[in-house]
């Protein structure tokens, strides 16, 4: 049964379907489509204001598919969209990656996006370092205790953690802008320096700070390794 309904300014179609369950089941496919299963007998008012209940989370799974259709073939680095072109070379037996002429070219033999995932981490991992080396003799001057080494990695659930004289990155910063890789960076060094308040620190030294963690609650999804 296709049923539909209007939630600020948007209509949601929906399939229902009536089987042999204990409750009422809403899922988002991959493809868009919306279905919902409901128990034998269940009154179609009860379905409809359930449905209508999870508005909120039906229209956020349908942006999430949405959003991961148009960065398919894109990546971010530095808070800037990159199209992806595979360059077919027998002469290479690793994929290269290279970031040219406004795009990033992968070359090598029968590449794929699964194949290229390795040799793309590389490649990003070698440049947050590059770009966090860069920026840590911008800011080192604001404190007095500096780490001995600065490294990058996937970290999976966290930006940045401290070990020993150690501060270790989590890759994903490089696809964001660099004020995030600055505030990432100015946040860990207060803590590797002992700085108890430092969000006053990081909006003194850091005034896009906030801008940047506004950036990551929006493109969180866009993070290319986890």
């Amino acid at each position: 049964m296709k049923l539909s309904f209007e939630f600020e300014g948007t209509k949601i179609n929906y399939d229902l379907t009536y089987k042999k369950r204990s409750s009422i089941a809403i899922q988002v496919e991959e493809n868009g489509e919306i279905k919902v299963l409901a128990p034998v007998g269940t009154p179609i008012f009860s379905v409809v204001d359930k449905v209508k209940g999870n508005a909120d989370w039906i229209l956020g799974e349908l942006l999430r598919i949405q959003r991961a259709k148009e960065y398919a073939n894109h990546c971010m680095y530095l808070g800037k969209n990159y199209g992806i072109e595979f360059v077919e070379d027998e002469t290479k037996e690793k994929a290269v990656v290279k970031l040219v002429r406004g795009k990033f070219v992968v070359e090598g033999q029968n590449i794929t996006k699964e194949t290229m995932m390795l040799p793309l981490l590389e490649w990003y991992i070698a440049k947050t370092l590059s770009k966090l080396k860069e920026r840590v003799k911008i800011y080192g001057e604001h404190f007095e205790k500096m780490p001995k080494k600065v490294d990058v990695k996937v970290l999976q659930s966290r930006l940045w953690y401290i070990e020993e004289d150690t501060i270790t990155f989590d890759v994903n910063i490089g696809v964001g802008p660099v004020s995030l890789i600055d505030s990432v960076l100015v946040e860990s060094l207060c803590r590797f320096n002992g700085i108890e308040d430092s969000n006053t620190v990081l909006a003194k030294i850091v005034p896009e700070s906030a801008q940047a963690r506004e950036w990551v609650n929006v493109n969180k999804d866009r993070f290319i390794f986890k």
